[in-house]
């Protein structure tokens, strides 16, 4: 008679997976309502504490870098000298 082989061990993360806060039943979740606002290729940045204060939202956010940025690719002209 062959000798029965031995379970596999559970994976070291078996125990975060059983979790309770990973049990989630997957027939109360609703649609993400933000999706539709990132629609084209978003990137997430966190700004400091002390520099979120200054803007209200992500619109001055992107004003501000577009005026900076046009500043740094503007043509500069040379000083007679």
């Amino acid at each position: 008679m062959p000798a029965r082989k031995k379970p596999k061990p559970a994976p070291a993360f078996q125990s975060e997976i059983e979790a309770p806060e990973y049990r989630f039943d997957h027939r109360q979740s609703k649609p993400n309502r933000y999706a539709q606002h990132t629609g084209r290729d978003v990137v997430a940045i966190v700004l400091d504490d002390d520099v979120a204060r200054v803007f209200l939202d992500s619109r001055q956010v992107n004003d501000l870098l577009r005026a900076a940025i046009n500043a740094v690719r503007a043509p500069r002209t040379r000083r007679a000298g």
